[in-house]
């Protein structure tokens, strides 16, 4: 399977079963993580001064050669956003959704060590927690 921005050469290091990077689902009718995602981000990149925002990959990974590499930790969020000296968290689910055990520990965790952490299922969540802790 190749997509146009793929280069066919490099699929063929794959590891058997190895999870493909971008989601391949068909477009749904009801919102999306993924338009949840850039409206946040959109939100997000929008304030004065606007935020640095990066995704923080989570799971196994595979080199070209097929070693694997194993990113971030269980449960962490997939996103992070910086300022000068301001830094938070934060994880995007589908409308509806809510964050597995995983993820609520690793938040725990996070809030515990005093570092801003949410989570959102729409823009409308964010942006509540936003003006509520960002002032």
């Amino acid at each position: 399977m190749t997509s146009e921005n793929s280069d066919p050469k490099l699929e063929s290091f794959s590891p058997p079963g190895a999870k493909p990077m971008s989601r391949l689902s068909p477009p749904s009718p009801h919102t999306s993580e993924n338009k949840v995602e850039r409206d946040i981000i959109g939100f997000l990149q929008q304030q004065t001064p606007p935020w640095i925002i990066d995704r923080q990959h989570v799971g196994m990974f595979y080199t070209i050669i097929g070693t694997p590499i194993k990113m971030g930790r269980p449960g962490q969020c997939d996103w992070r956003a910086m300022r000068a000296g301001q830094y938070f968290e934060f994880e995007v689910k589908a409308p509806g959704e809510k964050p597995k055990p995983a993820q609520y520990e690793y938040m725990a965790l996070r809030t515990h060590q005093g570092i801003l952490v949410t989570w959102a299922d729409s823009l409308e969540m964010f942006e509540r927690w936003y003006k509520a802790v960002m002032r």
